[in-house]
């Protein structure tokens, strides 16, 4: 504001002027308050929709390799007395067998991810971490 002055520098400031202008800095004042405490709530309401997110990513993949464990791993160990009965019958054992080392190696690559995750999230003070690293933890052993 021009601190009420007039083109020839007297001063036109009534007490009105005066009481109103210091009304006007106290709300704008308070309104920047108000935005700065509403920004810091966003901020960690953000945080928390984020956390969230990684919780259910986090949660989806060791999903995955946990039903993955339950059915292709329980199968594996269940046939694994089986050779064939014959040269065609054991080429496709070989090949069965060859599929599932693969995916097994993958299942162990993402195991191995997912734990690197749960680290970074526990390193991020992630409110979950504990959890996290918990189910690795069980997946692993």
């Amino acid at each position: 504001l021009d601190q009420g002055r007039d083109e020839a520098g007297a001063s036109s400031m009534t007490p009105d002027k005066i009481n109103a202008l210091a009304l006007i800095r106290r709300l704008l004042d308070r309104v920047n308050r108000r935005q700065i405490h509403l920004e810091d709530i966003w901020g960690e309401k953000k945080k928390t929709l984020e956390q969230n997110l990684q919780l259910k990513v986090f949660e989806r993949a060791i999903g995955k390799v946990r039903s993955w464990l339950k059915t292709r791993g329980e199968e594996a160990v269940q046939s694994k007395r089986d050779i064939g009965e014959d040269l065609s019958s054991a080429r496709s054992l070989y090949d069965q067998h060859q599929r599932l080392d693969a995916k097994a190696k993958s299942m162990h690559d993402s195991l191995t991810q997912l734990r690197r995750m749960a680290d970074k999230l526990r390193g991020a003070s992630h409110f979950a971490a504990d959890s996290l690293q918990r189910q690795v933890t069980k997946l692993s052993s």
